[in-house]
């Protein structure tokens, strides 16, 4: 069974469309129904370039 239900371009999906949306990472998370501390981890490992865009 895979880790993640996500394959990374959806993950930077996922982040460019929390950028565009200009609301907390907390209300963005409850709106699509992620949990905010999978957001704030998405970030830092794609600030780490851990993702490729």
């Amino acid at each position: 069974m895979p880790r993640s239900k996500h394959n990374a371009a959806e993950k930077l999906a996922i982040l460019d469309a929390l950028r565009r949306s200009h609301v907390s990472v907390g209300t963005f998370a409850r709106a699509h129904g992620v949990n905010s501390d999978t957001l704030t981890g998405l970030s830092v490992q794609k600030a780490g370039s851990h993702y490729e865009s």
